[in-house]
């Protein structure tokens, strides 16, 4: 999920950048704002609200009418399904006594994260020169870092600091940041050697941490604090290296295998979509449990429930993908953003894939 919010902080920030430069270059006296943003938030729209929605159907709307004792969670939580309706579950999950429960909706509350980004971030990057918008970027990812260690000393539940926008920030920040800097003079490459640096010391952070706590958990002080910022900027500097690195070079080589890159199509589908179908196996009885007793090993049962997890995630992803998705992203021809008249950098060799920024 870390990784996912850097993606989109680069992803969204290079989209609007671009964007921005196109209304600028058309009509550089009074651009025009009003294509800019009904461009963005209809395109965000085709892209995300219907698998989003129709998952929210399904869940709290059709299965509670099933009368089945396991249907009756979703039912209970039918009563409060407005936050989700509302892309506001991750604030119910923080404050509404709910937190993870282990059920299908667990992932929403990183989407809810997404949405309220969306809403407010075409406005920051329209109104922020793009040296503002790199020294903005810094300033939400300090704050995120220093919200959560208020937060955690003034006792905040865990939940809270791991599911609520600002104290996330850092990462959506560090994304932007780099979509950012790649748009300047001389694009991401005279940066490059410090974002390495700064992962690897994020990675030294984590290892210590890691020996300090023996696991990773989102409820760990240290975890909760410097971990989140340590994985975002350890992130940070993982994308920077895949995106200025040539493609006849090994990680250039590696990141642009086309099953790879296919896989962006379906990502969306399999995030929703991966437990729908971890329940769907449970319910069949193929848990870790069954699977034990059959295979007679504990490793053996997790490699079987794994491979039939992801067959069936990546099935799903597919159909989602078939059957919905695409349909619905066709429209977005209509809603194209044109190509920016000037030359803000020479970005052949290191923009995102079509599949990348068709995930996206």
């Amino acid at each position: 999920v870390d990784l996912f919010f850097v993606l989109s902080g680069y992803l969204i920030t290079g989209i609007l950048l671009d964007a921005k430069s196109s209304a600028i270059a058309c009509n550089s006296s009074t651009p025009e704002a009003r294509p800019y943003f009904t461009s963005f938030y209809l395109r965000r729209v085709l892209r995300i609200f219907p698998l989003y929605y129709a998952a929210i159907l399904l869940l709290l709307v059709l299965v509670p009418l099933i009368p089945h004792a396991k249907a009756q969670p979703y039912a209970e939580l039918a009563q409060h399904q407005a936050w989700f309706w509302t892309y506001l579950s991750n604030w119910h999950f923080a404050f509404g006594g709910r937190g993870f429960t282990g059920d299908i909706t667990d992932v929403f509350w990183s989407l809810a994260i997404e949405e309220q980004f969306y809403m407010v971030w075409p406005a920051v990057v329209w109104l922020a020169p793009r040296r503002t918008l790199t020294k903005l970027c810094l300033g939400l990812a300090a704050g995120a870092l220093i919200l959560r260690l208020a937060m955690w000393a003034g006792g905040s539940p865990a939940v809270a600091i791991y599911v609520l926008t600002p104290a996330r920030m850092d990462a959506l920040a560090l994304g932007a940041l780099l979509a950012a800097l790649q748009r300047g003079p001389h694009g991401l490459a005279p940066w490059l050697s410090i974002l390495r640096w700064a992962a690897v010391a994020a990675g030294l952070v984590l290892i210590t941490i890691l020996a300090i706590e023996g696991r990773l958990l989102h409820h760990a002080p240290l975890v909760q604090t410097l971990g989140y910022s340590a994985v975002a900027l350890l992130f940070a500097g993982m994308l920077a290296t895949a995106v200025v690195r040539s493609h006849d070079s090994i990680p250039g080589r590696l990141f642009n295998l086309r099953f790879l890159r296919h896989l962006g199509f379906y990502c969306y589908g399999l995030y929703i979509g991966h437990l729908f179908v971890r329940a769907g196996l449970w319910n069949l009885g193929l848990d870790l449990r069954n699977l034990t007793a059959v295979t007679g090993h504990p490793l053996l049962a997790q490699l079987l429930f794994a491979t039939l997890g992801i067959t069936a995630s990546l099935l799903m992803a597919w159909l989602s993908w078939h059957l919905l998705e695409k349909h619905c992203m066709k429209a977005k021809r209509w809603l194209p953003y044109t190509r920016p008249r000037i030359a803000v950098q020479p970005l052949a060799r290191i923009s995102p894939s079509p599949s990348l920024k068709q995930a996206a």
